[in-house]
């Protein structure tokens, strides 16, 4: 076997080993309280905000301005007016499947490239 293809294997196997376990296990949770307590007390990185008309749109780095809430989506500065938001959801993970995986991925990982550079 040729040392370029056994390292290319070797690499495909860490890869998928390792994969997994670097993704995160993040979901968008409802919050219930008003839309300017979620901001100011918890100060999310991104917030989706739900309107009334059931568009949503997430921003990022948002804040309360006056009677709006702000906040960019993209490269675009976007104020949504707080009486048409209906519920905000924050992002949260949980980081017990990544604790749980990434030891696990790195035991297969190394396994995989063991066989995979046996000779």
């Amino acid at each position: 076997m040729r040392p370029r293809s056994t390292a290319r294997r070797a690499s495909a196997v860490l890869v998928l080993a390792l994969g997994p376990s670097l993704a995160s296990c993040a979901h968008w949770r409802q919050q219930w309280v008003a839309p300017e307590m979620v901001v100011d007390q918890e100060r999310p990185k991104l917030i989706q905000v739900a309107r009334k008309d059931g568009t949503r749109l997430v921003l990022r780095n948002p804040a309360v301005v006056q009677d709006s809430l702000v906040g960019t989506n993209g490269m675009v500065r976007l104020a949504v007016p707080l009486t048409d938001v209906d519920h905000l959801s924050t992002r949260r993970g949980s980081s017990l499947p990544a604790a749980i995986l990434l030891p696990v991925g790195v035991i297969l990982g190394l396994g995989g490239w063991i066989a995979a550079t046996w000779n």
